[in-house]
């Protein structure tokens, strides 16, 4: 064995380099986008919870609209769930319609096809193929026919024997 065959083969590991963040500012981007809504909600919990033993009115206030306001957007996300949808359906609709009127043409073009092939085939078959094998046949049968006369000759003259 040589000694190049002996040493190992270091190749870098694709894994590691894949587990590796590509930039520190992503990850600090994504620690922020989750920890200010979570903040916001637990000082919201906080005031709601000082709200109830305080018995503020000023707080149920808040959270009453807090409340409407939330109802509001949720309302006006429907309504443009609601829009996208009926969007997503017509465009669908019109997708279906393009398809259909378009395989026709296409289906239509295919049988052409087949049939110019099948025809092609047909002439081929007859105009060249059938000669062709008719030519080789006949070649091959003098073919045969001169290698037995050969072989018959040497076995009368008393040469070597045939196979």
């Amino acid at each position: 064995m040589s000694d190049a065959s002996e040493q190992p083969v270091t190749t870098p590991d694709k894994s590691e380099a894949e587990d590796k963040p590509k930039s520190p500012k992503m990850t600090r981007y994504l620690m922020i986008a989750f920890a200010v809504p979570g903040v916001a909600i637990i000082i919201l919990l906080l005031i709601a919870i000082l709200g109830a033993f305080a018995d503020s009115a000023g707080v149920a206030n808040f959270f009453a609209i807090l409340r409407d306001f939330f109802i509001v957007v949720l309302a006006l996300q429907g309504i443009l769930i609601s829009v996208a949808l009926v969007i997503l359906v017509s465009q669908l609709a019109t997708m279906i319609s393009l398809f259909s009127n378009m395989a026709e043409p296409i289906y239509e073009e295919l049988e052409e096809t087949v049939t110019t092939v099948k025809g092609t085939a047909q002439f081929v078959g007859k105009n060249v193929v059938t000669p062709a094998i008719s030519a080789l046949s006949v070649v091959a049968g003098a073919w045969a026919f001169v290698a037995n006369l050969l072989n018959i000759r040497r076995l009368i003259s008393g040469g070597k024997r045939g196979r």
